[in-house]
């Protein structure tokens, strides 16, 4: 996709968080055309940056990525800040928890780094979510988060053939996942603002379970799931559905359906006088989102992501959870109830070999 970029400055990384999605998550994969997926795998394909460091509180943890991607022991840390400071690189990766992410990203920003990379979900707190766009939008600093189906070229296609209108004006989007709210939710609510053109919202209503609240402390202490509905103010209305076995996304227009199907290995198109399926090369959607990012460096201008539609899918996120607590609509732009994600969870431990 932008993966043919001539520019002949190479841009240092740094990754904070070397867990599953930060160094592992490759050793999972069974599709060697979509890899890489981890972020450091992802900075060692890519043409245009170097993986210079790593931070892990965990420091066993740190040393066996470290350790994997060719990292010098110097430049392996247990602090993040000493790391951003000592080695000054020009993109950081968060691929944190979203309870520490806010801080690690402000933190970034204010020292240094040109672009950040950032797990979903953006943040614990929507108040967490406006300070690190404050942040990135005051230091100029590019900023694309780890939903991953923007940068995929199979989604890629399914968005511009709505568009274009082909099939006439969408209508409807319908997802059904798997997952939960803060996890597969930013997913879905970052593919669905795609596939409508950014159109931004205007009331969402949703009805969540596996909810835990703490009312005193207003923080959740679960990440839930469940379903609703996203109404745009450009007339166009989305159900998403929490199934347990099941990823696919369909976008109703006036003259056709375009359905992605098993999590987007199939693109399928039906009209009234024929079905056919969409042509696509496969490719890593991870490595896509870093190229783009670099592009944003160079051009000093986001691209396909950014911190503004980062934005906008988590304000969905917390829509849905006011939306819950009140049993009504939340219309949009909406006052915050100061609701944070504060979990009691314990790290995984990665998956180290296929």
């Amino acid at each position: 996709m932008l993966n043919n970029l001539n520019a002949k400055i190479k841009y240092t990384a740094a990754l904070v968080g070397c867990s599953r999605m930060g160094a592992f998550i490759d050793n999972e994969s069974s599709d060697p055309e979509l890899s890489p997926y981890s972020h450091a795998a992802g900075y060692t394909k890519c043409k245009r940056t170097d993986l210079i460091a790593c931070s892990d509180i965990r420091s066993d943890v740190m040393e066996i990525a470290g350790n994997t991607y060719n990292i010098p022991k110097k430049n392996q840390y247990t602090d993040y800040k000493k790391m951003i400071l000592e080695t000054n690189p020009d993109i950081v990766s968060v691929a944190t928890q979203p309870e520490q992410r806010a801080e690690i990203v402000i933190f970034a920003a204010n020292n240094g780094a040109k672009a950040i990379y950032a797990e979903k979900a953006m943040s614990a707190s929507l108040e967490d979510c406006y300070d690190m766009y404050d942040a990135c939008i005051k230091n100029n600093v590019a900023f694309n988060l780890g939903t991953n189906r923007r940068y995929d070229s199979g989604f890629n296609s399914m968005a511009n053939l709505i568009k274009e209108e082909s099939l006439g004006k969408l209508k409807t989007l319908v997802a059904y996942c798997t997952g939960s709210l803060f996890n597969m939710g930013s997913h879905n609510f970052d593919l669905l603002l795609k596939l409508n053109n950014e159109s931004k919202v205007k009331s969402v209503t949703a009805n969540l379970t596996e909810f835990i609240w703490d009312s005193e402390l207003k923080e959740l202490k679960s990440d839930p799931t469940g379903q609703g509905v996203i109404e745009f103010e450009n007339g166009v209305k989305a159900y998403a559905f929490n199934i347990s076995n099941k990823t696919k996304w369909d976008a109703i227009c006036e003259n056709g359906v375009v359905s992605a199907i098993d999590n987007g290995s199939q693109f399928t198109v039906w009209t009234e006088n024929k079905k056919y399926l969409l042509d696509f090369e496969k490719t890593s959607s991870t490595l896509n989102l870093i190229y783009d990012l670099v592009a944003s460096i160079d051009n000093s201008k986001p691209h396909m992501g950014g911190i503004e539609v980062s934005v906008m899918s988590t304000e969905i996120i917390f829509g849905f959870i006011q939306s819950h607590l009140k049993h009504s609509p939340v219309k949009f732009p909406y006052e915050s109830l100061s609701i944070k994600l504060n979990r009691d969870f314990k790290p995984r431990t990665p998956k180290y070999n296929k």
